[in-house]
């Protein structure tokens, strides 16, 4: 130990002896380290920290899945959980939760709160206990109307008052007694402010085709998730026996953590891979400069190898050296992640975060634990070990005897300029990786913003409305009435151009499907009914959205409850619906679909929309008339030249229907065609800074290799030019070196790219992962900026005064 603190301390007086040296390899380091210590944070907090339930590791999330239909992924029915929990044998415990919101009034302004119905063991299978007052009892539903409030709610809704056990709010019309509050350290898949209970007489009553409520389950100790998958498989396969339109489905258990994290998993490995590429050229451009080094310090170690000092002894000297500058960097780098992460903690878009439902109690999303400062220790040891071996292997294997030999100027051997090369043409491979991989990310998100969604964002103002159906608004007269009489208020307003509500927005999460068939038509081979989007809406949607009509007509007032029913398809479903060719089936309008068991007429065919995603193509949508399919959940549309303004004359047009009647999610459709690109936009600004930042560290090492080069071959230029060389020559000689490394970097880059671009593949929209342009264009930069740091120390080399530099030597 003695041995290793004396080499420790020899390394930090040289690290004070070279400022210099030290201060350009620190920072270096920092930035590399820094980087991946931020960005870890992120997937440290996402992908990899446990979540905070007892037994999380067997906790998971239960889905339904119709093959035939194409449908995955899809919640279950009421009363396929009640069979699910009497006849599997596979898990602990299954709790039932369905996402909803209710109106809190009585407080001022009505508040819309989100909840969660869910089975009274629900708190019970996640471990989690109220911290006032008590849990469901299992007797009791929602018709008892008892409740339970998060930490949040609770400090908003009575300021932290431990009196409101007991107390009554006033929940959608109706009033429900709190009897409990949640711990702040509660975290929940989704946020909810207040929670009521179902009972299985509650669910058993509910429709089997209605796919409305999400199954969270407790595995039994030692059964695997596959098992489990089968176990619930074979129960609802027994259930389609009874049900054969369940006929072909199964069920699939997965964990609820890589439920959560699959759809960011992708972009979160290649955000930490390109921090590890910025990183491993740091490391590249150090060891030259550390190899230069043991170059320079020849003498001191010939005279340490003749006074009896073991080669292993100064290797393990060198090694201890560059742990020093590996440790000191990773200091320095753990102070910029500590600042990266408060940054990155306000600019990660929702769309790449974990979902909380107390995020503003709760400690911040990203921060930096144990688990980071551990990676960030093993980095740092890591990233000194990674620099080190090269020029510790050098300076313990130089000669001795030539060393002191020349007494003076030491030159690089072969095979340590081999080496310095090596790592130069590593470094400009690594950078290239990255800049293509930048390039790649910013052509296709170029892309997206050249994609037609089908619908006008512009002057559009947007916000969500949910009438409680429990107390006012029971009867889909009631519903229908109410929306009525709010778009004529809104349509009354100055400059509305059109005002419309619908059930769900494109790009919405809340996608709506359904399964018609075509009358007169037998079903496919596979007996399925034929999937589709659906939506249901207010006669000036589409002219709100600016969406066209192709054919047929619009929905009109008529279209009500008690008249014939009708729909309007889109230009994709009429395509995959009605090919040309097929006789009878070449004209959609006039012809008759079965939904359920309403037969409804085609009446018109609307251009397609992108409903999924800008990246994703339109899938056959159906719009039915609300006046004839009401939903107690909508979206308010309104066109105004100057939506951001029209909020507070929106929500007065809807209090003058009630003032009970809370809008919220309120925003303007451009932001929300902005949220939906998000997490594409924060991927490209991140590979771009670090591209910038790999270019900038390949084109320094570059530089520095060929200005050590000029250094050592001063001598030879000046016998050159007094020879008859010209400067031109020794420009063309030295750039020809730094042309050569290059060159020979981005070959190797451009393979690697080829190579690792396929993980990348997943996150482009419209551009092939092999993009030739791309290549050829990230390639012809990175070139010129090896060229650009070649010729300046290039033009230094050509002006060597020949008399000079004989008389220096």
């Amino acid at each position: 130990m003695s041995t290793l603190a004396q080499d420790v301390r020899y390394g930090f007086r040289l690290l004070r002896k070279s400022p210099g040296f030290s201060l350009v390899a620190i920072a270096a380091l920092a930035l590399g380290i820094g980087g991946n210590t931020a960005i870890f944070s992120i997937v440290n907090t996402i992908l990899l920290r446990p979540l905070p339930y007892p037994g999380a590791d067997r906790i998971g999330m239960l889905w339904e899945n119709s093959p035939g239909q194409g449908w995955k992924r899809m919640q279950s029915t009421g009363p396929n959980f009640v069979d699910y929990r009497s006849q599997t044998r596979s898990f602990e415990q299954l709790a039932l939760l369905e996402v909803g919101s209710g109106t809190i009034t009585g407080m001022g302004e009505p508040i819309q709160a989100p909840g969660l119905r869910v089975t009274t063991n629900f708190f019970s299978l996640l471990g989690q206990k109220p911290m006032l007052g008590r849990d469901f009892l299992p007797t009791e539903s929602w018709q008892t109307r008892v409740g339970i409030l998060s930490y949040g709610a609770w400090v908003r809704i009575s300021g932290g008052d431990r009196a409101i056990i007991g107390k009554r709010l006033m929940v959608d019309g109706l009033p429900y007694t709190v009897i409990g509050v949640m711990p702040p350290s509660l975290w929940l898949p989704v946020p909810a402010d207040a929670f009521v209970p179902w009972s299985d007489d509650d669910l058993r009553r509910t429709n089997r085709t209605d796919h409305q409520f999400s199954v969270m389950v407790k595995l039994k100790p030692g059964v695997t998730f596959e098992q489990a998958s089968q176990d619930a498989s074979g129960v609802l396969h027994q259930i389609a026996e009874a049900f054969p339109r369940l006929q072909g489905w199964n069920a699939t258990v997965i964990p609820l953590q890589e439920n959560l994290v699959e759809g960011v998993r992708p972009a979160l490995l290649v955000l930490l891979s390109a921090v590890g590429l910025v990183l491993l050229i740091a490391c590249a451009n150090i060891a030259n400069l550390l190899l230069a080094r043991a170059t320079g310090r020849a003498r001191e170690t010939a005279i340490r190898m003749a006074m009896g000092a073991a080669r292993g002894r100064l290797f393990r000297q060198w090694l201890t050296e560059a742990l020093v500058l590996g440790l000191a960097g990773g200091f320095i780098g753990l102070v910029l992640a500590l600042w990266g992460v408060d940054l990155l903690d306000k600019v990660v878009p929702m769309t790449l975060r974990l979902p909380d439902s107390n995020s503003e109690i709760l400690r911040p999303h990203l921060v930096i634990d144990m688990t980071v400062l551990g990676f960030t220790a093993l980095v740092s040891v890591l990233t000194g070990v990674l620099f080190g071996v090269a020029p510790a292997v050098a300076g313990s294997r130089s000669d001795a005897v030539e060393a002191l030999k020349e007494g003076g100027r030491h030159s690089a051997s072969r095979q340590q300029r081999r080496v310095r090369d090596l790592f130069v043409a590593a470094e400009v491979a690594l950078a290239l990786m990255l800049l293509i991989s930048a390039g790649l990310t910013i052509k296709s998100f170029w892309k997206l913003q050249q994609v037609d969604p089908g619908f006008s964002a512009r002057n559009v103002l947007v916000m969500e409305t949910e009438l409680p159906t429990d107390s006012r608004y029971q009867k889909e007269a009631e519903q229908t009435l109410f929306y009525e009489r709010v778009l004529a208020n809104l349509e009354a307003l100055p400059g509305v151009q059109a005002a419309a509500v619908t059930s769900s927005l494109p790009l919405d999460e809340r996608d709506q499907k359904l399964s018609f068939s075509i009358e007169g038509r037998p079903l496919p081979p596979s007996g399925q009914l034929l999937p589709a989007g659906y939506r249901s809406i207010s006669e000036a949607y589409f002219t709100a959205m600016g969406i066209p009509l192709l054919r047929g007509r619009f929905f009109t007032p008529q279209d009500r409850a008690g008249n014939p029913p009708v729909g309007i398809i889109d230009e994709t479903a009429a395509r995959r619906y009605w090919p040309a060719g097929v006789e009878g089936a070449a004209d959609p309008i006039g012809q008759k679909v079965r939904i359920g068991r309403t037969v409804v007429e085609v009446v018109g065919i609307v251009g397609s929309v992108r409903n999924g995603g800008l990246d994703k193509d339109p899938v056959p949508t159906v719009y039915l008339s609300y006046r004839q399919y009401p939903e107690y959940h909508v979206t308010l549309v309104l066109r105004h030249p100057h939506p951001q303004g029209m909020t507070a004359a929106v929500k007065g047009a809807v209090y003058a229907v009630d003032r009970q009647q809370p809008l919220f999610h309120i925003r303007t459709m451009a932001e929300v065609v902005s949220g939906s690109q998000s997490a594409a936009r924060f991927t490209l600004a991140t590979l771009a800074v670090f591209a910038a930042v790999a270019i900038l560290l390949a084109a320094i090492g570059i530089y520095g290799v060929i200005s050590y080069t000029v250094a050592q071959r001063r001598n030879e230029i000046g016998i050159r030019m007094a020879l008859g060389a010209r400067g031109a020559d020794v420009l063309r000689m030295v750039v020809g070196q730094g042309v050569r490394l290059a060159g020979a970097g981005v070959v190797c880059g451009l393979a690697g790219a080829a190579a690792v671009s396929r993980i990348l593949a997943a996150l482009l929209f419209g551009v092939s992962a092999t993009d030739f342009e791309i290549y050829s264009a990230t390639a012809a930069l990175l070139a010129a900026v090896a060229l650009l740091a070649s010729w300046l120390p290039a033009r230094r080399a050509s002006r060597i005064d020949p008399i000079a530099s004989l008389r220096y030597e």
